[in-house]
C-alpha cells in the first residue's frame, strides 16, 4: 500500500510540473504549495519514494523535449520555451547531457527512423 501511495505522489508531482512548466518557473516550493504541504515535507516524501524533485523535473523535461522534437515540427525556440528553459544554450547543454546528441541531431535521427518504419 505504501508503494502505491509513493507512486501516486510521484505522478501527482509530474502532473503539477506539466501544468506549471509553460507558465512559470517550476520549483520545489511552488509544487509543494500546490500540494498543500511544505517543501521540506515534499522533499522527504520524494526521498522515501527513492527520487527527488530535480530528477522528476529533469526527466519530465527530457521526455517532453524528445516528444516535441520527433512528433512536431515546432521550431527549436518554441521547444526551448515549452520545456521551461529560459535560454537556448541551457536547453542544448541539458539535451546533450540527456541523450548524447544535440536536439537537431536527435530530431533528424528519429524522424528518419519513423519514416523508415512506415515504408
Amino acid at each position: 500500500m505504501q508503494k502505491l501511495a509513493q507512486q501516486d505522489l510521484v505522478q501527482n508531482v509530474k502532473n503539477i510540473i506539466a501544468e506549471l512548466l509553460e507558465s512559470q518557473d517550476v520549483t520545489l516550493d511552488v509544487v509543494a504549495a500546490k500540494m498543500d504541504m511544505t517543501a521540506r515535507n515534499l522533499r522527504s516524501l520524494l526521498s522515501s519514494a527513492q527520487t527527488n524533485f530535480n530528477t522528476l523535473l529533469s526527466d519530465y523535461r527530457c521526455h517532453l523535449a524528445k516528444r516535441l522534437l520527433v512528433k512536431t515540427s515546432e521550431p527549436m525556440d518554441e521547444i526551448v520555451y515549452l520545456t521551461g528553459f529560459s535560454e537556448p544554450s541551457t536547453f542544448y547543454r541539458a539535451f546533450k547531457r540527456w541523450t548524447g546528441l544535440t536536439p537537431l541531431e536527435y530530431r533528424n535521427t528519429n524522424k528518419d527512423e519513423i519514416v523508415n518504419s512506415l515504408a
